[in-house]
Formats: structure tokens, sequence, C-alpha cells
């Protein structure tokens, strides 16, 4: 380009123009060529600086300007800046194609079908824990263990008869597929706690304590005891409800066991912060009162921090509750998922100690590699050598699957019905109905088009998120010495609500298609015990109530369940050998 009007650079537009006008009036405009001394133009011409002396005319008239004896062309008026010309934007990569009536879909509506299902409220409002008149003497004692499942969508429980090893599965409400799931939200009106409604409602109650940043979260910890809180009254209110004549005139002594995931529960912070959680709930339960409150949360949260480190450093705590802290612990909701299988006798610990657990819950995906041994019958053992959790759960899944949509549909000028429609299913975590089996289900009436080489959603949620994490924690696993013969056909259970779906239950052989280091074999969590009781629930779900009812055990010395390992502390082999790694799993001489 050579130099145009005011000393500036002539651009392309503007010579484009020039040739336009010049052909228009008839002249053959020639390229710019650069010559001689500069001289002035007229005063509408477009060189403000002067043009070169001699020049066949570097203006709009072209060579018309240069011939002798003939007049300029006038140049039209142009503006000084070029004409706002938008770039062509990039083809989405995916596309919405309209191919028939929309129409939203019946599993998205706008609100979880779970809401539809009202809660059962038992006659006894589990204030008191027995049946006991006043003056009147217990003919029997018993011992009653509530595993309690704070999932971040659901919440399950079991309670426990130590002495009849007779276990119930606490039914929450009256829906037809699954009794004993209770959403994961409370309701809040004027400071006072509510199951059922209020003017505010509480979500992601697990997720917010866990990721909360204050090392003692208050209001995080306060909506989290007051659901528990509830939710506690109400299993004991069934059990002494419906369950009445086997528990009148006996003297109850109520203990508690509260999961944590298995990578939460590496921390001890996070260990502490549940205890206290689970015995603020307990005891707040077991006020009288009907009210709890958001200010008796508060009360009984100031009091578990000041009481808890006398209790960790005495191992003794006399509050004059009903549940002191020896009553209430936290148990790695891993071990307690397979409790019922390995303690079965079809499960030869001896000749396959290792195995694999992935959870697929609404918020998040956890993941374990660990072993399982029990040498001493009254001490159980789960060494933890992998775990991992990650925010990879159904819903968030799910969210994934809106934002992505709501991209594509904009791109493609979908009409404003789906826009509103994918902004109203964006649920909360809360949410028990199930979702569509792929992201292409989402909206009946539309198409999904990727252009090639490019995956849906889908797709590059597993590689890039899900497989990633379960196939890390294979690999932790290896790296903390693990010997290759005890690799081979690792137990594996896919269990949890997700694992429904086939984005999450494929996540097996795409380990053993992309590893050669490890091979893992996909078991089912069925009920071993015979001993629980759960009318209606089927079998393909009891893995919802796993749970629950490992959390509803004790092991040896009052511990639930047994020793527990973690990750942190298994010695590896490079390390010093104070301790033999070997002690923690098992090697093919023992076998």
């Amino acid at each position: 380009m050579g130099r145009g009007e005011r000393g500036g650079m002539r651009t392309n537009w503007q010579d484009q123009l020039a040739n336009a006008v010049a052909k228009m009036k008839g002249g053959a405009e020639s390229k710019r060529k650069p010559s001689g001394n500069p001289k002035p133009t007229s005063p509408n011409g477009h060189n403000g600086r002067g043009a070169p002396k001699g020049s066949t005319g570097q203006g709009i008239g072209g060579a018309m300007a240069g011939r002798p004896n003939s007049k300029p062309i006038a140049a039209p008026a142009i503006s000084a800046q070029p004409p706002k010309i938008d770039p062509p934007k990039p083809r989405p990569p995916v596309a919405l194609k309209k191919v028939g009536e929309f129409r939203p879909h019946p599993l998205l509506a706008s609100e979880p079908q779970a809401t539809a299902a009202t809660r059962i409220r038992p006659r006894n409002d589990g204030i008191a824990g027995n049946l006991l008149g006043a003056g009147i003497q217990p003919r029997d004692e018993v011992d009653l263990i509530i595993g309690l499942d704070f999932g971040t969508s659901t919440v399950k429980a079991v309670i426990r008869d130590r002495f009849r090893k007779q276990s119930f599965a606490v039914p929450f409400t009256d829906a037809i597929d699954n009794p004993y799931l209770l959403p994961s939200r409370v309701y809040q009106s004027g400071g006072e706690y509510s199951l059922d409604s209020g003017k505010q409602a509480r979500r992601d109650i697990k997720l917010l304590l866990l990721s909360c940043e204050s090392g003692s979260p208050v209001g995080e910890f306060n909506d989290a005891c007051g659901f528990l809180a509830l939710v506690l009254r109400h299993c004991r209110g069934w059990l002494l409800d419906e369950h009445a004549a086997l528990y009148r005139g006996v003297r109850i002594n109520w203990s508690l066991n509260l999961g944590l995931p298995a990578a939460s529960y590496e921390n001890l912070e996070t260990v502490n912060l549940f205890r206290r959680l689970a015995w603020a709930a307990a005891n707040l339960a077991a006020q009288p009162g009907a009210e709890i409150t958001y200010e008796n949360c508060e009360e009984f949260r100031r009091y578990s921090r000041e009481t808890l480190p006398e209790y960790l450093r005495t191992q003794k705590s006399r509050s004059g509750f009903e549940f002191e802290f020896e009553n209430v612990d936290v148990v790695p909701e891993v071990a307690a998922q397979i409790f019922g299988y390995v303690t079965s006798s079809k499960w030869d610990w001896r000749d396959r100690p290792m195995m694999m657990l992935v959870d697929i819950g609404a918020g998040t995906v956890d993941a374990a590699f660990f072993s399982y041994t029990n040498f001493d019958p009254r001490k159980r053992r789960f060494a933890f050598f992998a775990n991992d959790v990650q925010p990879n759960g159904a819903m968030n899944l799910h969210r994934e699957r809106v934002d992505w949509l709501r991209l594509a549909a904009a791109e493609s000028q979908a009409q404003a019905d789906v826009l509103d429609y994918l902004a109203a299913i964006k649920f909360p975590t809360d949410r028990t109905a199930p979702l569509p089996e792929s992201v292409r289900e989402y909206l009946p009436g539309y198409e999904v088009a990727c252009e090639p080489g490019v995956e849906d959603i889908d797709g590059a949620f597993f590689k890039k998120r899900y497989y990633r994490q379960v196939a890390t924690c294979c690999g932790d696993a290896r790296r903390a010495g693990i010997p290759s013969i005890q690799m081979v056909n690792v137990p594996c259970f896919v269990t949890g609500g997700g694992s429904r779906l086939g984005i999450y239950s494929r996540i097996i052989d795409a380990i053993n298609g992309n590893n050669t280091a490890i091979t893992l074999q996909r078991l089912a969590l069925t009920r071993i015990s015979e001993d629980l009781r759960c009318p209606g629930l089927r079998e393909t779900d009891f893995d919802r109530l796993s749970v629950a009812y490992g959390l509803s055990h004790n092991g040896a010395d009052g511990r639930p369940l047994g020793e527990y390992i973690r990750k942190i502390d298994v010695v590896r082999p490079a390390d010093p050998p104070t301790v033999d790694w070997r002690s923690n799993y098992v090697s093919k001489d023992m076998v």
C-alpha cells in the first residue's frame, strides 16, 4: 500500500473504491506507480501532505488525472474511517437442527420428581430415645446404632440392633420406587428449620460444608446440623413407632456413625469437623422442644468446638447429654459400603485382599483402591493405597450437559422456549430423579450435530474428567508398591445412584482396554446378608443403602467396622523399613 490521505497509509478498501469509481466513469484505472517529486493536490484531494510532482495521479481519478488537458474527476466524499465489517464467525463445532416439534424430556421436569413424594410423619416425635414411662424400670437394655449416609443428593439411614443382629432401613417418603431416600435439603423460615417447607431452601448442604474455606464453618455447619437433627428425630421416631412392641419398656443406648469420603478421611480436621457435626446434631435432636432453630444449632456448634479437644486428649467426655463423643464416630464411606460383602462367607479375603470401589454420587465420584484383611477375627483392617474424590458426579455431568446445549442453542438461534427450558432444568444437587442416558436425548425435536472430529460433552467429560480420575487412582495404587500379581483381575465395584448411567458404568472396560499394568473385574454390590429389613427395596437398588448398612455396624475395640490405615500412613517400599509395608496387604506367599 502507498501513502494515503493525510499522510496515512492508504488501505485496500480505499484502493478498491478508487478503482470502482474510475471504472464507473469510464476511466481505465491503472495500478499506482510511485514517482517524482511531491506536488500539492486540490483541496478535495486526499493527499494532505501533497502528491508526488509529475505523478500520473495517486488519488481518485487515477490515469484520468494524469492526462494533459483533461479535467480531474471529482471524487465522491468518503468517510475517513473504513466501514466496520464484522469478521465472519467461525462455524460452531456443535449445532442444533430442528427435526420435529420440541417437547420437554419427561425425566427433566421443571421440578424433580422426588418432590411429588410425601414425607412419612411418624407419630412418635423421636425426641425421647426410648419408650420408658416415668418411674418404670426397664425390663431389658439394648444398643442401637444409627448408620447415617449423609449424601450430596440424598440421606439414607439404617438402624441396627446389635444383640438381635437385626437391621432396619428407615423409610422417609411414600415414594414407590425407593422410599429410603430423602433429598439433602432443609427449609428455613424465621430461623426455624423444617424438612417439609419454608421460605428459603438450603441445598448443597454437604458440598458447602466440605468446600468451606474456613477452618471452622458457621452457617454451613448450622444448616447441616439443623438438617441432620431433623433426620435423626425422624429415624428414632419411626423406629419407636413402627417397632414399639420390640422396644417398649426397654432402655436403649443410642450411638451414631456418620460417613465421610475416603479422601476427606485423610484430613484429620475434616474428620473432627464431621464428628462435631454428628455429636451436635444427635444431641440437638434429643433436646425437648419441637423447634430446631439456627440459634440452638449455633449453641451446639460452639459447645462441640469447646468440648471435642478435651475428649481427643483424654478419650473421655461427660457432657451430661444423651450422646457423648464416644457414642458418635466418622467412618470412611468406602469401607462401610463393601462391609457386608467382605464379611460374608462368599468372600475369601486371603485370595483376594485387593479391591477397588468407584462410588458415583450426585456431586462427586469417590474412587478408592484398598485392601481388606482379617488375620485377627477381632480386628478387621482396611488399608487405603489410593483414593480421590472429584466433583464428577451425575448432577455435575448434568450441569455440564445443560451448559453445552445452551451454547449450541444460542449459536444455532434455537427458539426461545428451548433456551428457557434449558435454564429451568439446571437443578441443584438434591435431585433424585434419573437422568437421560445421553446429552443427545435432552431436547426431543432437535438433533445435535457435531463437526467431524468433535466430541459431544459426554465424550469429553468421560475422557478428561471421569476416566482420568479413576485411571490416576489405579496408577497411584501401582506406585504404592503393590505387587504385580495382585494388580490382575482386581475386584471392582461401581456403585451409587449415578452408576446406572452408561457413561459411568463402562469405566472398567475403558481401564482394561487402555492399561496393561492393572486389570479390573466387575462385581455387583448386592445384598449378601438377610438381616436387613427393607420392604419394597429392589435388589438392584441395594447399593443405595449399602453405606448406611455398613455404618450401622461396629467393629472390635468399639471402633466402627475395624481399623483404617489411611493412604498417607501406608509405608511405601522406598521409605525407611521401620514398618514393613507388606503388612498392609497379602503377598502371594501368604495365600
